[in-house]
């Protein structure tokens, strides 16, 4: 029994890297393409997601994970906001907002009691 689980993880990594590159998102709905499947054109900039959390300020633009003063496409993220990012791009500063209906807010604390 000890050499099978032995060999099960010997060969798990193995099987990881024979999985294919991309798992499709269970959730996503049917005819919408997923943020990193969408066709961004060069020179455009797009905002899919952001998590902030406590201390973490995360952003998902051109299908890239990004924090505040790193940069995406030559384009440096100066802030991230819950709703909102700030960049500077070689055309100046410049605001990217999430749409309406990707806004997604925390339960209050109301509810939870």
């Amino acid at each position: 029994m000890k050499a099978l689980a032995t060999m099960a993880a010997w060969l798990l990594p193995l099987q990881l890297a024979a999985a294919p590159a991309s798992i499709p998102d269970p959730t996503q709905p049917a005819g919408i393409p997923a943020a990193a499947d969408a066709d961004v054109e060069e020179g455009e900039v797009e905002l899919t997601s952001i998590l902030v959390s406590g201390d973490r300020r995360i952003a998902v633009i051109n299908g890239q994970l990004v924090r505040e003063g790193e940069r995406v496409d030559g384009i440096a993220v100066r802030r991230i906001e819950p709703h909102a990012v700030q960049l500077d791009g070689a055309d100046g500063a410049f605001t990217l907002r999430l749409s309406g209906a990707a806004v997604k807010h925390p339960p209050s604390q109301e509810i939870l009691r």
